[in-house]
């Protein structure tokens, strides 16, 4: 018996959803051209997303991340919006994978080798000329998860209005990246646009979570797939 590889989206409910407003939009004013294909309607000058299109956003990103599972590559949850940045770290963690939410370098996916060395020598010099721990130079150094010397496979951008430079980086490279995109962002610097509100912390909660989950579901069945077919009858 092995575990579900994926979740079912139709078991989703539908009541917390509309409860975050995860269908509420912009108002025209406040909107942009190129998000006319994810609004279904509107209410006193209110955009509403289409949710369907939500969903199968969902459907078509989680086959990136299944391939990045599968072949043992990091996911990378990217949010530079500081409302949720705690429990994105944290769902990032619980799941195994990696999180930048406090700042972007430009060119941080491409370079990341030579900013990963950077930020390294600053902290033996920091230990080396102070005899306590030099508090700023650490304390940047923090930010950022430096385990593994290699570009994300897939990244997960859950406020795309916040990020557009590392959406435009991971598009540049090839490297898929799923992003939630509102009534208000321009749709094209992402290679898979997911429909839905970034502007409750509720809302990017349940995004991450949900990818959160979907990612331990997925190693979890690897697990018990090799356990089973590796184990001496």
């Amino acid at each position: 018996m092995f575990i579900r590889c994926h979740l079912d989206l139709a078991n989703i409910d539908y009541n917390k959803i509309i409860l975050y407003g995860m269908h509420v939009g912009h108002s025209f004013l406040n909107s942009v051209f190129y998000t006319a294909w994810l609004v279904y309607t509107y209410t006193q000058n209110i955009l509403i997303i289409n949710l369907f299109k939500t969903l199968r956003g969902f459907r078509s990103g989680l086959t990136s991340i299944i391939a990045a599972v599968n072949t043992y590559n990091p996911i990378w949850f990217i949010n530079l919006d500081q409302s949720a940045a705690i429990s994105i770290k944290f769902l990032a963690i619980s799941c195994g994978e990696f999180s930048a939410t406090s700042f972007w370098i430009n060119g941080f996916i491409s370079n990341y080798i030579s900013i990963y060395n950077t930020y390294y020598k600053l902290r033996k010099i920091s230990w080396f000329a102070y005899p306590t721990r030099n508090k700023n130079v650490n304390d940047s150094y923090n930010f950022w998860y430096f385990t593994r010397c290699t570009w994300p496979r897939t990244s997960f951008i859950s406020n795309v209005s916040c990020s557009y430079q590392p959406a435009k980086e991971s598009s540049y490279l090839g490297i898929p990246c799923l992003g939630i995109v509102d009534t208000n962002t321009y749709t094209h610097v992402v290679s898979i646009p997911i429909p839905g509100s970034d502007d409750s912390i509720d809302c990017l909660v349940f995004y991450n979570s949900y990818i959160s989950k979907f990612i331990l579901l997925r190693k979890n069945n690897l697990i018990l797939y090799w356990y089973f077919n590796t184990r001496k009858i």
